[in-house]
C-alpha cells in the first residue's frame, strides 16, 4: 500500500484487528523484516509496517533520509493512518526514530517499544573490526558510495544479506528461511534504486550526533510521556546491553528486557519470543 507524504511512502498492512501497531525498520532494512513478528502480533492488533524514504519500496524522491526528517515523516504517517495514538515499535534506527516521535509528537504515541535501539555508548572496542567496516567505513567521503555501488554490482544479494545477518544476529543460521527470503527480495529491490547508497550513508551520518553525544539523546528522551519498554539482546554486537542499561538510569520509570542468546535483531532472530513479551506487556495496565 502507499501514501503520498512529500513523495511515495510504501507500507505493508499485515492485517489483524485491535489497537493499531506501527512498525519502523532499521537502517538498510524494510517493512519485510517484520514478517515473522507481525504474523504473531495480528492475533491481537492491527499491524502496519512502513518503508522509510530511501529504503524498501519507498524511493528517496528528493527527501532527506536523516533521522530527524524520518521521525517527522513517521509522525505524519501515523496522523494519516490512525484516528488515535498508536503503539510504536522500532528496531535499531527505528528505535531511535521512535524516541524522537514520542518526544516531539507525544499525541501520536500511546506506548513505545524500541528494539535494540541506536543509543549512546557505542564504542569501537565493542563494535569490532567487521562492524566498523559495515557501519563506519561506508560514510567516509568519496569512499562509501563507490564501495557500496561496487558491492551491489559484484556481490550477489543473497551474499549481501547473509553478510549483514552475520554481523547483527547471534546465530544467523537459525533464522527462519522464509524471513530470509523476504529480506533478500526486499534488499534486491532497494539496491536497484539509484539513491540506495546515498540513503544509507546520509542516514548513518545523521545518527552520529545522537549515539555519540549522550547529553543530546538524554535531553530528547527526558520528556517522553508514553509508557516505554526497551527490548534488546545480551549478544548484540552493535548496541551493547550496557548501553540500554545506561538509558534506564536516565529513565528508571521505563522497562527493559534483555534476551539471552539474541543479537541486534530480535524481531528477525526470535520473532515468536519477542511477540510473546510485547503482547504480554501491551495487555498489562500502562505503568505511568
Amino acid at each position: 500500500m502507499q501514501l503520498g507524504i512529500s513523495g511515495p511512502v510504501h507500507y505493508r498492512d499485515y492485517g489483524g484487528e485491535g489497537p493499531l501497531v506501527v512498525l519502523v525498520h532499521g537502517i538498510a532494512s524494510s517493512s519485510a523484516s517484520w514478517i515473522g513478528f507481525a504474523e504473531e502480533l495480528i492475533q491481537q492488533h492491527r499491524v502496519l509496517a512502513i518503508d522509510l524514504p530511501g529504503f524498501g519500496r519507498s524511493p528517496l524522491s528528493g527527501r532527506s533520509p536523516d533521522v530527524e526528517s524520518q521521525a517527522d515523516l513517521v509522525a505524519t504517517f501515523i496522523d494519516r493512518v490512525a484516528d488515535e495514538s498508536v503503539v510504536l515499535i522500532g528496531s535499531s534506527l527505528g528505535g531511535l526514530i521512535g524516541f524522537l516521535v514520542a518526544s516531539r509528537y507525544p499525541d501520536t504515541v500511546h506506548r513505545l517499544i524500541p528494539i535494540s535501539p541506536a543509543v549512546p555508548g557505542i564504542r569501537r572496542s565493542h563494535l569490532g573490526a567487521r562492524n566498523l567496516f559495515g557501519f563506519i567505513f561506508p560514510t567516509i567521503p568519496g569512499v562509501g558510495t563507490a564501495v557500496m555501488k561496487w558491492g551491489s554490482s559484484n556481490v550477489g544479494v543473497e551474499t549481501h544479506v547473509r553478510f549483514a545477518l552475520e554481523h547483527v544476529a547471534y546465530d544467523h543460521e537459525s533464522i527462519d528461511p522464509n524471513i530470509k527470503k523476504a529480506i533478500v527480495k526486499s534488499t534486491a529491490r532497494w539496491m536497484s534504486e539509484p539513491d540506495f547508497a546515498k540513503s544509507y550513508i546520509n542516514t548513518m551520518k545523521s545518527l552520529y550526533p545522537f549515539v555519540l553525544q549522550s547529553k543530546l539523546f538524554d535531553a530528547e528522551i527526558a520528556d517522553i510521556v508514553a509508557p516505554t519498554h526497551i527490548i534488546g539482546g545480551y549478544k548484540d554486537p552493535v548496541v551493547a546491553h550496557r548501553n540500554l542499561e545506561r538509558v534506564m538510569t536516565v529513565r528508571p520509570d521505563w522497562e527493559l528486557t534483555l534476551l539471552e542468546k539474541v543479537g541486534h535483531a530480535p524481531h528477525i532472530e526470535e520473532p515468536q519470543w519477542l511477540a510473546e513479551i510485547v503482547l504480554e506487556w501491551l495487555r498489562a495496565p500502562a505503568n505511568v
